[in-house]
């Protein structure tokens, strides 16, 4: 009956460990706004400023398929976009994960202007 009782007691704090761990996942990532629309942006990861002068007036299709090397593009859904604009450097906060798709999806709870 003890080793039972032992093995209930330790399946608990497994689980309860297990629980704990399990915290939304926050991403953090710089780069630049290449478009906004309701509620969400598309954001270009890891570019400088003369990429992203040459990627600004380029379609999302011509982004996709038409560059030898397209630059990563995630989909961010945000509710604040009036408070940002196409060019924008920023450092975006990313909660949940990254669904992968081309462009990427994610949620951000957090954009900020970068100097």
């Amino acid at each position: 009956m003890k080793k039972i009782n032992r093995i209930l007691v330790l399946m608990f704090f497994v689980l309860i460990s297990t629980g704990c761990a399990s915290g939304e996942e926050k991403i953090q990532k710089e780069g630049f706004i290449l478009k906004i629309e309701k509620e969400r942006v598309l954001f270009a990861e890891n570019i400088s400023m003369e990429e992203y002068n040459d990627l600004k007036d380029l379609s999302l299709d011509e982004l996709t398929t038409s560059l030898e090397r397209p630059p990563l593009l995630i989909y961010l859904s945000y509710g604040k976009t009036n408070d940002l604009k196409q060019g924008d450097k920023v450092i975006v906060t990313i909660s949940g994960g990254v669904q992968e798709s081309f462009p990427a999806q994610a949620r951000a709870s957090k954009i900020e202007i970068s100097e």
